[in-house]
Order: structure tokens, then C-alpha cells, then sequence
């Protein structure tokens, strides 16, 4: 066993003699292969069932993208112009799919579904190697492999149709890595290169996890200071990242997406107009907090006892940090792994503020990273009250578990994730019309553009950069006369932006809104 292995290895007891947590249970297989049953039943159900679900209308701008690339057309949405309103490694993952069977229009759906849920047995793998590493019980790292498995809102994001299971899966299994390289006595340049590489696929999975790779980059540096010769290796991973940002800057001036400006920018621009005080500013960031952790107790699974499990996985941190260095016994957390769960979730912790205090937009699949975290929390105040009480540790992860099941009918009976979304598309479908040879213009338009008939052009710019530079410098009009619409469609917030830009909803004959 190498260095590093045997570092990620070590018990939390403190014990310099690694072992092994032991096989995975039966119930744990049996549970796993239900909770994967249970996401193929989603991704090959029809796809307004799966588009109620679990699939938001998000999903279908990377499937009608994907399309083009593979017909030849290009990188674009509407085959008029280049976008980067995506994330690309899981457009190319979603190229692939429909290069090999794109001849039909449901069955790549289908598959690029089916390849969350892989994705998401990956994760799963993943969780259950920290976990084991956290706790050095089997059961217990059972438990939290099916708190996951089992959490309906985990289940409905692997099979969302966007890049949430794929970065969910880079993002478990590159702590895997910075947890055995940050207790390694002595990294060396091929680790220095994986966990270079690791990240930077993270960041071609979803750019803003670099929120949460900035803490553990530092963390990881400052513990192998003493030992920084072969660091060099980890930038030449990190060059994976490079011709992506190259082709952005090259292609829209920009190293970020449109697809992240489009509408923190709207929010906000109408905010402004509205003409509100700082007082008024304060409590609307105020809300946006509160719904962060209201939405993360939901999120997560845990709900409102999510407030306890903070408060005491942060006493458990605390007595880890006070004990450090002193050799413990029983089967209780250290510093050093627990300080692994530190830095990670603080960057979660900050890409959700990030998100909602600064660009006003919290979404489900932005709380993945995080219910992952909450899970290997859970885990290590397992530990701790197996230490205690195991029957206690034992109930409590049932109960649990069983919690989590009864969230996944819950939100069955409700039809879904997004049934509201499903029923405004099945009205919209059936009062429009359009001929192969029309072009229509779309706000929110990912089904629509998959499914209609015509050429769709996207309104809202988060796949057209061209729109949101329309919209952005008050030239909208222009822009729907220089592309030739037959009809448009917008949502209020876009209507409302453009009225506000140029003095008037542009939209006159031959225009129609009606959207």
C-alpha cells in the first residue's frame, strides 16, 4: 500500500495501523439496486412524465445543442449562431449520445438519462469510500450511501438531464483524492497531476465549483508545504480546463457563460429601476438567506433538524480541533479528517451565498455539493453516537433512511419536481403552430426548441449570447428585425426588461406576444 493510501486509510481513532471497514452489507447492495431501479424508472419513462419529474426545461437546451453539434450545424441552439450557455463536458457526453443515436428524437433522451443515474452509482461508490474512511463502520457507511441513494431530490438531479450527476460524481470522487493526498506524508507529481486534473474536469463539469475548489486547493497546499517540489504537476492537469476558456474568449469575448449572466442580470436590472433604498436592499439579501437555508433543509433531506446537525457537527469539529495531536480512542472523528469535510463545505457554503446574495438565483441542482456534505456529516455524528450508543446510531440511520423514502412519495404525489413546468408546456404546445420553414423567437425555449417543428430562436439569452447583448445594450428590436421572426414569445421578466430598455415592448406587427 502506498503512502498516500495508507494516509487516506488511517482509522480516526488515531491508530497508525490502517485498516478496513469492511465489505459493503447485502442490505446495502440490496438498497443501492432499488435506488438505481428506481432512476431508470424516471429516465425511461415517457418524456412528459420524466419532463414533470425530475427534467427541467434547462435539460433540453444542452439535448437540442447536443443535436446540432452532431448533425453538423454547430454549437448552437438555433443553428443561427454560436452559444456558451452550457457546461461542456456534459455537452460532449450529450454529443456523444446523440452522434450514436440521434436518428430518433426520444430514444437519446432516454439514454443521456440513463447516464446521470450510471453517473450517480459512481457518486454512490464514492460517498461510501469516505464515508468509510470517516467512520470505519460498514453499516455506518451504509447508511450514508442510502441517505443519499434515497433523498428524492438527490434521485430527481441525477436524472435531470443537466451536468448536476456528472459533476456530483467528479466533485465526491476528487475529494477521495485531496482527502489522501492532504494526510500523505509525501505527495508525488503523478497525484499532484490527478488532483490537478480531477479539478479541472470538475470545473468543465460545472465552472462554478471552483467556489469550492479554491479552499481545498489552499488547504491542500498549506499541509504539503514542507513538500512542494512536484506541485508543478498539478497545473499541467490543470490544462484540461485551458482550451475551453481559450475558445470562450476567442469566440464572445468572455471566459465565462451567458447562461450564468442572462438572468442575475434581468433580476437586477429591474430591482434598480424600482428605485429601492440600501434598507430595502438589506432585507431583500436578508430573503435570500433565509431561502438559502430553508431550501437547503429541504435540499438535503433533513429539514429542519439540518439546524441540530449543524450545530453539532460543529461541536464535533471543535472537540477534534482542541483533541489534535493527542492519540484518541473509541471510534470518534479527528482533526485531520474532519478538517476535510471543513474546507469542502465552507466552498459550498459560499457558492450557495454566492449564488443567492450576489447573483439572486438559487436553483435545486446548486445544493448537490452540499446534500453530499450533509450526508458525511451525518455520518461522523454516527460515528461519534456509535461510540456512545450503538443501537442509538443504528435507529437513528433507519429512521432516517426511512425519512427519505417517504420524502420520495411525497414528492411522487405531488407530481414531481417540476409539474407545474409540465402543464405550461402542454398548454403552450397545444395553442402554437409553426411550419418547418418559420423561425420563432422563445423565452425559456429548451422544449419547444427540441420538440417544434420550426427553427426556435432562444429570447431570454441563456443560450444565445446574441439576444443578451441585444437585450443588455437596448437594441432588441433591431436584433428580432435582423434575424426575421415570425412570432415571439416572452415570459413577463424579459418583457419587462425590454420595456424598460427601450421604452416600449418592441413587439409590434408582424410580431405577436403571446407567451
Amino acid at each position: 500500500m502506498s503512502v498516500e493510501n495508507a494516509a487516506l486509510s488511517q482509522t480516526l481513532t488515531g491508530e497508525k495501523t490502517p485498516t478496513k471497514a469492511g465489505r459493503a452489507p447485502i442490505w446495502l447492495w440490496g438498497g443501492v439496486v432499488m435506488a438505481f431501479l428506481a432512476r431508470l424508472a424516471i429516465a425511461w419513462s415517457p418524456v412528459k412524465i420524466s419532463f414533470a419529474l425530475s427534467v427541467p426545461d434547462d435539460a433540453y437546451y444542452y439535448f437540442t445543442i447536443a443535436r446540432n453539434i452532431a448533425a453538423g450545424v454547430g454549437v448552437s441552439f438555433d443553428g443561427l449562431a454560436p452559444t456558451n450557455g452550457f457546461h461542456p463536458l456534459w455537452m460532449l457526453v450529450n454529443t456523444l449520445v446523440w452522434r450514436l443515436v440521434g436518428a430518433s428524437q426520444t430514444l437519446p433522451v432516454h439514454i443521456a438519462l440513463t447516464v446521470g443515474a450510471i453517473f450517480d452509482l459512481v457518486t454512490m461508490a464514492g460517498i461510501w469510500r469516505l464515508a468509510s474512511a470517516l467512520t470505519r463502520r460498514s453499516y455506518l457507511a451504509g447508511i450514508a450511501v442510502l441517505v443519499y441513494a434515497w433523498n428524492p431530490y438527490n434521485l430527481a438531479a441525477s436524472v435531470n438531464g443537466l451536468e448536476t450527476s456528472l459533476g456530483a460524481m467528479l466533485f465526491v470522487w476528487s475529494l477521495v483524492v485531496y482527502w489522501r493526498l492532504r494526510l500523505a506524508s509525501r505527495v508525488t507529481w503523478q497525484s499532484w497531476l490527478t488532483i490537478g486534473g480531477l479539478w479541472s474536469l470538475l470545473l468543465l463539469a460545472r465552472t462554478d465549483y471552483l467556489i469550492i475548489i479554491f479552499p481545498c486547493a489552499i488547504d491542500l497546499v498549506w499541509r504539503q508545504r514542507r513538500d512542494l517540489g512536484q506541485i508543478w504537476a498539478a497545473t499541467l492537469g490543470a490544462l484540461v480546463w485551458l482550451p475551453w476558456l481559450a475558445w470562450n474568449k476567442v469566440t464572445f469575448g468572455s471566459f465565462s457563460q451567458v447562461s450564468g449572466k442572462a438572468y442575475p442580470y434581468y433580476l437586477q436590472t429591474l430591482w434598480q429601476a424600482e428605485g429601492h433604498t440600501f434598507q430595502q436592499w438589506l432585507v431583500q439579501e436578508a430573503r435570500m438567506a433565509y431561502g438559502i437555508l430553508a431550501n437547503l433543509a429541504v435540499l438535503s433531506g433533513f429539514g429542519k433538524v439540518i439546524i441540530l446537525l449543524a450545530l453539532v457537527s460543529a461541536a464535533l469539529l471543535l472537540a477534534a480541533w482542541a483533541s489534535r495531536g493527542r492519540t484518541s480512542t473509541g471510534c470518534q472523528s479527528d482533526w485531520s479528517q474532519l478538517s476535510g469535510l471543513l474546507w469542502p463545505t465552507l466552498g459550498a457554503l459560499a457558492l450557495l451565498m454566492i449564488h443567492g446574495l450576489i447573483r439572486w438565483m438559487y436553483i435545486p441542482w446548486y445544493f448537490v455539493p452540499m446534500s453530499i456534505l450533509t450526508v458525511l456529516w451525518f455520518s461522523a455524528f454516527l460515528s461519534w453516537l456509535d461510540s456512545k450508543r450503538r443501537t442509538w446510531a443504528q435507529a437513528l440511520g433507519v429512521v432516517v433512511i426511512l425519512l427519505q423514502v417517504g420524502q420520495v412519495a411525497t414528492v411522487l404525489q405531488k407530481g414531481g419536481m417540476w409539474p407545474e413546468q409540465a402543464s405550461t408546456v402542454d398548454s403552450f404546445m397545444a395553442s402554437v403552430s409553426c411550419e418547418k420553414e418559420e423561425t420563432i423567437g422563445i423565452s425559456d425555449s429548451g422544449y419547444y426548441g427540441y420538440y417544434l417543428p420550426c427553427r426556435v430562436v432562444n429570447l431570454d439569452g441563456v443560450v444565445n449570447n446574441q439576444a443578451f447583448l441585444a437585450i443588455k445594450e437596448r437594441r432588441f428590436r433591431r436584433y428580432l428585425d435582423e434575424i426575421g421572426l415570425n412570432k415571439v414569445y416572452l415570459n413577463d421578466i424579459i418583457a419587462s426588461v425590454v420595456t424598460l430598455n427601450e421604452g416600449a415592448v418592441p413587439l409590434a406587427p408582424p410580431y405577436s406576444t403571446e407567451h
